[in-house]
């Protein structure tokens, strides 16, 4: 079974109508969402978070893989809010290691984006351009990395699909406090029918 991991509920919630959820249970500072056809988890903003509700999940769960859904500001100006990206490669900003991910989505064409995990998020434009220039990334969050780490340690297959929510400047908290919830529908929305099972019919 697949499992889907997000930071925030807004994130998988748009999934609900289409996987209704049969069991839901606290994981730490997380959550549990279970479908007849794939888990959902909640892992939180942040290492301490996703490190923590990932030990519990995957030291009672063996996913066939971890799909990471989400939101992710953008490092690079050309791009735009709402563009989708296939995470080709996960860095974090003082670790030496980098995982190379796969596309494990059969038949879901995305361009690819190299992606940034930060502890601290970018909501200034001078930071943003020096991890842009330093480190080539177009993208950046707080939970990929620690995600593909968690599932290499573990022998999982890990992927991850980011949507642009921000510009990582100063009107971040701004612009994704006003565009969350549309851009999570938007992601979900793509991703709904290379689910397993995925389908157009919503559940009431």
């Amino acid at each position: 079974m697949w499992t889907i991991v997000s930071a925030l509920k807004s994130e998988l919630s748009p999934l609900f109508s289409y996987f209704p959820v049969l069991e839901k249970l606290s994981i730490g500072g997380g959550a549990y969402y279970r479908s007849e056809f794939i888990q959902m988890v909640r892992a939180g903003v942040g290492r301490d978070n996703v490190r923590q509700v990932l030990d519990v999940f995957l030291n009672r769960n063996h996913p066939d893989l971890v799909l990471n859904i989400g939101l992710a500001g953008s490092l690079k100006p050309e791009n735009e809010p709402g563009q989708i990206f296939y995470i080709r490669e996960v860095l974090h900003e003082t670790a030496k290691i980098a995982f190379n991910l796969p596309k494990l989505v059969s038949g879901l064409d995305l361009p690819a984006a190299r992606l940034l995990t930060v502890d601290k998020a970018v909501t200034e434009s001078g930071r943003r351009d020096r991890l842009h220039k330093k480190r080539h990334v177009e993208l950046v969050d707080m939970e990929a990395y620690f995600l593909a780490q968690k599932c290499a340690e573990k022998g999982i297959p890990f992927c991850s699909i980011k949507i642009i929510s921000d510009m990582a400047n100063q009107e971040t908290q701004k612009v994704f406090m006003g565009n969350y919830q549309e851009k999570s529908q938007m992601l979900c929305a793509v991703l709904r029918p290379f689910l397993p099972k995925g389908t157009d019919k919503k559940y009431k």
